[in-house]
C-alpha cells in the first residue's frame, strides 16, 4: 500500500512586528502592566531626598541670617539707640537747669551784693551732670559720625559755657562793666551751640531708629519664600508616595512639614509683632518724648531770653515762645493715651500757667522801668515756677521714657529666640526627612 502524498505546505507568512502588535491590539489583547511602577520608586525617593535636604539647608541658612539681623537690630535699638535718644533729652534738661541757676546766682550778686549759694550749687551740680550725660550718650549712640561730632561740639560748648560763666561771675563780683556782656555770651553759647548740637544728635538718633526698624526685612521675606517652597516640595513628595504605595500618611515626613511650617510661622509672626510693638512704643512713647522735649526747649529759650531782658533789655520778642509752649502742651495732652499720661499733661499745663504768669509779670515790671522789682521776682517766684515747670517736664519725660524703653525691649524679645528656632527646627526636619526616605528605600532592597 503506497503512502498518500500531501501537498507541500505554503511557506509561513512573515509578519512585521509592528503589524503583529497592531493585530493583537485589534483583537482586544492588552499587555498586563503592574499598577505600581515599583522600579521607579527608589529613584523617586533618592532624587527628592537630595532636593528636600538642599531646600531645608537653604531655608535654614537664609532664615537664621534674617533672624540674626533682626535680633541684632532690635538689641541695638534697646541697648543703644533708645537710651541715646532719651539721654540727649536728659542732657538738655541738665543744661537748662544749669543755665537758670547760673543766671539766678549772677542776678543775686547784682542786687544784693552776695551770691546765692543755693543757686550756685545747683549750677555746679547741673553742669557736672550734663558733662557726664554727654559721655553716656556718646557711649550708646553707636558709630554714627555726625552724632559723635555733634556730641564733641556739645562737650566743647559746655567747657566754653562754664568758662564764660566763671568769667562773668568774677567780673560781676568786681562790678566790671563787661560782666553782663560775658554772661550774654555764655547764654548764647548754650542757646546756639548746645541747642544746635542737641538737635543734630536727636535727628541722627531718630534716623537710626527708623533704619533699625526695617533692618532684616528683605532677607526675612526671602527666607519665608524658601520656606513656602520647601513646604510645597514636602507635600509633593508625600503625594507621590501616596500614589506609589497607597499609604495615606508618612509620619516622619508629616513631622518635617510641621517643623518647617513652624519656622515659617515664627519668621512671619516675629517681625510683625516686633514692628507693631515698635510702632506702639514710638507713637505712645517716643513721640510724646519729642513733644515734651519741644516744650522743654521753648521754656529754656524763654527763660534765657527773659534773663537777657533783665540784664540790658536785650531779650527778643517772647510771644512766639509763649505760643510755642502753649501749642506743644495742647498737643501733648491730645496724645495722652492713659490716665497717667493725662494726669502728667494736666500737671504740666498747671505748672506752665504759673510760670507764664510770673514771666509776663517780670517782663512787665522790666518794661515799666522797675528793674529791681523784676529781678527780685525773677529770683523768687520766677525761678521757683520755672523749676516747678522743669520738674513737671521731667516727670512727663520719665513716664514716656518708661513706656518707650519697655516697648523697644518687648520688640527685641519678640525676635530674641527666632535665630535658635531657624537652626534647630530645620535640622530636626532634615533628620526626619532622611529617616523617612531611608525607611522607604529599605523596603525595596
Amino acid at each position: 500500500m503506497s503512502a498518500v502524498r500531501q501537498p507541500p505546505l505554503p511557506p509561513p507568512e512573515i509578519v512585521a512586528p509592528g503589524a503583529a502588535v497592531t493585530e493583537l491590539k485589534a483583537r482586544g489583547f492588552r499587555r498586563p502592566v503592574s499598577p505600581t511602577p515599583t522600579r521607579g520608586t527608589p529613584g523617586f525617593l533618592r532624587r527628592w531626598n537630595v532636593i528636600l535636604l538642599v531646600l531645608v539647608a537653604a531655608f535654614a541658612v537664609v532664615g537664621s541670617i534674617a533672624s540674626l539681623v533682626m535680633r541684632s537690630a532690635s538689641q541695638t535699638t534697646a541697648d543703644n539707640t533708645a537710651p541715646a535718644l532719651i539721654g540727649i533729652q536728659d542732657l538738655f534738661a541738665s543744661v537748662a537747669e544749669a543755665n537758670t541757676a547760673a543766671t539766678a546766682a549772677y542776678l543775686s550778686t547784682r542786687t544784693t551784693g552776695t551770691e546765692d549759694r543755693v543757686n550756685r550749687n545747683l549750677y555746679q551740680d547741673a553742669i557736672r551732670r550734663a558733662s557726664a550725660q554727654t559721655e553716656e550718650v556718646s557711649a550708646t549712640i553707636g558709630s554714627d559720625r555726625q552724632a559723635h561730632d555733634a556730641l564733641k561740639a556739645i562737650g566743647i560748648a559746655l567747657n566754653e559755657y562754664s568758662g564764660r560763666i566763671e568769667a562773668a561771675r568774677i567780673a560781676n563780683e568786681n562790678q566790671l562793666p563787661e560782666a553782663d556782656g560775658i554772661l550774654r555770651e555764655a547764654l548764647r553759647v548754650v542757646q546756639d551751640d548746645v541747642g544746635t548740637a542737641v538737635d543734630t544728635v536727636n535727628q541722627r538718633g531718630q534716623s537710626q531708629l527708623a533704619s533699625e526698624r526695617t533692618e532684616g526685612r528683605i532677607p526675612t521675606w526671602v527666607a519665608v519664600a524658601l520656606g513656602v517652597v520647601t513646604l510645597l516640595a514636602l507635600l509633593k513628595v508625600q503625594v507621590g508616595l501616596l500614589q506609589r504605595t497607597n499609604r495615606i500618611l508618612n509620619p516622619l515626613l508629616a513631622l518635617a512639614t510641621l517643623l518647617i511650617a513652624a519656622v515659617v510661622g515664627y519668621l512671619v509672626v516675629g517681625p510683625v509683632v516686633r514692628g507693631q510693638t515698635l510702632d506702639n512704643a514710638s507713637t505712645g512713647g517716643y513721640d510724646a518724648i519729642a513733644t515734651t522735649s519741644q516744650i522743654q526747649t521753648a521754656a529754656f529759650n524763654l527763660q534765657s531770653q527773659l534773663s537777657l531782658h533783665l540784664l540790658e533789655g536785650t531779650g527778643g520778642d517772647l510771644e512766639p515762645l509763649y505760643a510755642e509752649v502753649d501749642v506743644t502742651i495742647d498737643r501733648l495732652a491730645a496724645g495722652a493715651d492713659s490716665p497717667r499720661e493725662e494726669a502728667a499733661a494736666t500737671t504740666l499745663a498747671i505748672r506752665w500757667d504759673r510760670y507764664q504768669e510770673a514771666a509776663r509779670l517780670i517782663e512787665s515790671l522790666k518794661n515799666g522801668g522797675d528793674t529791681e522789682a523784676a529781678v527780685a521776682l525773677f529770683q523768687g517766684e520766677g525761678l521757683s515756677s520755672f523749676n516747678g515747670l522743669n520738674t513737671a517736664i521731667e516727670s512727663a519725660l520719665s513716664d514716656n521714657r518708661t513706656q518707650f524703653l519697655t516697648g523697644v525691649n518687648d520688640a527685641a524679645d519678640a525676635v530674641g529666640t527666632t535665630p535658635y528656632l531657624t537652626i534647630v527646627l530645620p535640622v530636626l526636619a532634615a533628620l526626619a526627612i532622611m529617616l523617612a526616605i531611608q525607611r522607604r528605600l529599605g523596603e525595596y532592597r
